[in-house]
């Protein structure tokens, strides 16, 4: 019996639960379960359902559980930008998206305080205005 793998790849429109497994030396994939992601504007804001995503999460888990009982690992890929904050290991709302422009106004306060080159010699990671470190500084400001 060969070992199966789920994955969860979460995009901007949509998410999909697919099992995958070594078949003779091959990868052999299947999707289990897809549903859609979309964002809501809510006070000018852009949102992600968090809610809708997460039961999502767990009804492809299920699916994907019930046609491949013997799955062996699990990984979820996202955004890599984005985050949920948690208090008593519950969702503190609202979560905004990557696309939210709320980040704009305090992008030059982030490079007052930590001009962009120190931040890309520590992170290497290439300007956008939607990295996480302006959007936590957005979240710390409101």
């Amino acid at each position: 019996m060969h070992k199966n793998h789920l994955a969860i790849d979460i995009g901007a429109s949509s998410g999909r639960h697919i099992v995958g497994w070594m078949e003779n030396g091959v990868l052999r994939t299947e999707e289990v379960y897809r549903f859609p992601n979309s964002v809501q504007r809510v006070d000018g804001h852009l949102e992600w359902d968090i809610d809708s995503l997460f039961a999502n999460v767990k009804q492809g888990i299920r699916e994907a559980f019930a046609k491949y009982p013997n799955i062996e690992s699990l990984s979820i890929d996202t955004w890599a930008v984005d985050y949920v904050l948690l208090k008593n290991d519950q969702p503190i709302y609202p979560v905004y998206t990557y696309r939210d422009s709320r980040t704009q106004a305090v992008i030059p306060e982030v490079h007052s305080i930590l001009p962009f080159e120190q931040l890309y010699q520590r992170t290497g990671i290439q300007f956008q205005p939607f990295n996480s470190i302006y959007q936590l500084y957005a979240d710390k400001k409101a």
